[in-house]
């Protein structure tokens, strides 16, 4: 059976993108978003590390930075493997980016009394980024 997942992500990035190239000349790009949650009237960070692949990833690579606000648009998937100090099996899920918009930098979302540029354009193409973001959007 083939299931179907997709998922919005809305946060920062923690660090700054991770970028390598594979023997078979496709790039890939790592990254990890923060978002709060508000939970019994508490606000609590959660974490999502996400990838995107090739043209996508040369994105990522040249335009985000540690801090950026940015819309994630992708798929779930999840990552097995054996950890080689205690030999116990891992899984982690991770979303496989499809779209991403950039929502500013971090020097523009967090600087309230300068005007604020108009978000750009998903890195994919057509789709997001037409409406107004503002710092009541951005989750923290």
């Amino acid at each position: 059976m083939n299931t179907f997942t997709k998922t919005f992500a809305l946060g920062r990035l923690t660090r700054d993108p991770e970028t390598r190239h594979l023997p078979s000349g496709k790039s890939v790009s790592e990254f990890s978003l923060a978002f709060d949650k508000l939970v019994n009237q508490e606000k609590k960070g959660y974490f999502i590390d996400c990838k995107a692949w090739e043209k996508l990833s040369d994105v990522v690579s040249q335009y985000l930075h540690r801090g950026d606000p940015v819309l994630v648009e992708g798929r779930l998937d999840v990552e097995e493997w054996t950890d080689k100090t205690t030999n116990q099996k891992r899984t982690k899920v991770v979303i496989i980016a499809e779209r991403i918009t950039l929502l500013g930098s971090k020097s523009e979302t967090s600087a309230p009394s300068q005007p604020r540029s108009q978000p750009s354009k998903p890195a994919s193409g057509a789709g997001y980024g037409d409406e107004d973001v503002t710092d009541d959007d951005l989750p923290f």
